[in-house]
């Protein structure tokens, strides 16, 4: 994975143990650091969109593949939504297609809790 963000002033963060978000731990081993997350309120202002890029996934024709992750929002806002994007590659233009999306107007992001998500992909 690679931070896909053109800007330097906007990037991902690795969760330590003296800096992580709402001293959340980590979802998998309960470590106080192993994850990535934004920090929002630590940016300079302007666009705070930040894209996290997978490396390229192939599979056979007509194969739908699952992408689980886990997320914790946290004090985001009402303006802060999260998506998932598809790029394809196949007929030569990078098509981009909105798969999932989370908008946190509709959370409680007070505590910080992780949450499980999955979305198909099609090949």
């Amino acid at each position: 994975w690679n931070n896909g963000t053109d800007k330097t002033t906007s990037s991902w963060r690795l969760a330590t143990i003296t800096r992580r978000p709402a001293n959340l731990p980590d979802k998998t081993f309960g470590a106080p650091d192993g994850y990535i997350y934004y920090d929002l309120f630590n940016q300079i202002l302007g666009s705070n969109m930040v894209q996290l890029v997978s490396p390229l996934i192939t599979s056979g024709d007509d194969t739908q593949l699952c992408f689980s992750f886990w997320y914790a929002a946290f004090g985001a806002g009402d303006s802060a939504v999260m998506q998932i994007i598809r790029q394809d590659n196949s007929s030569g233009e990078a098509l981009l297609d909105k798969i999932w999306s989370l908008e946190a107007k509709n959370m409680d992001t007070t505590r910080p809790m992780w949450m499980p998500a999955q979305v198909t992909v099609d090949a």
